[in-house]
């Protein structure tokens, strides 16, 4: 990327005090507004003895300005509410005006997509000792067909004898062996020598 230059500006120490302190203008819209980084404007501002706000202040203007409290899709750091967990599930956020956001992890506004499939596909939420089994063992698809309504009592026999499972468990397996076998010796065999 290519970096921004700005030719250097000297600054009026009232005109900065006047934006910062009596329009309530944050650093990055000053910034913004005189065409410059906010790291210039945090520097003007200690040459020219300004004082900054404090954390307190700072939090009641955010709120005072609606920015603080933006969460889901109004959050500026918003990619689509979408998230594929290390274990490939998936999880996605829910408004909580929604009727299933009771089905939401505890102080979070995000559930797994393949429980929300399967809840809407029933038409209720899902009680917590419901469990959805992935059948082909891939815990990204989560296409209706895809998934099976269990209990915890039995999802361990399902998991047991379904075949896409079957095969994700003898995959581990056998990488455990490769790396329990490589172990034993000094030098890692190499699959490409």
């Amino acid at each position: 990327m290519d970096k921004i230059k700005y030719a250097k500006k000297h600054f009026d120490p009232d005109e900065l005090r006047f934006l910062y302190w009596d329009k309530q203008l944050t650093v990055q819209e000053i910034a913004d507004k005189l065409k410059t980084t906010d790291r210039t404007i945090i520097r003007n501002m200690r040459r020219f003895n300004i004082p900054c706000r404090s954390l307190s202040q700072r939090i009641q203007l955010a709120y005072d300005k609606g920015t603080l409290d933006r969460k889901g899709p109004k959050a500026s750091k918003w990619k689509g509410g979408r998230n594929v967990g290390e274990r490939g599930y998936v999880s996605i956020y829910i408004d909580p005006s929604n009727p299933f956001h009771c089905m939401c992890r505890k102080g979070t506004n995000s559930i797994d997509e393949h429980r929300l499939v399967m809840a809407q596909k029933l038409g209720r939420p899902l009680l917590s000792y419901e469990l959805v089994h992935h059948i082909n063992g891939i815990t990204g698809d989560n296409r209706i067909e895809n998934l099976e309504l269990t209990v915890a009592a039995t999802h361990g026999g399902i998991t047991r004898h379904c075949t896409g499972c079957r095969t994700k468990h003898d995959l581990r397996l056998a990488l455990r062996r490769i790396r329990y076998l490589e172990s034993q010796f000094v030098k890692p065999l190499s699959l490409h020598s």
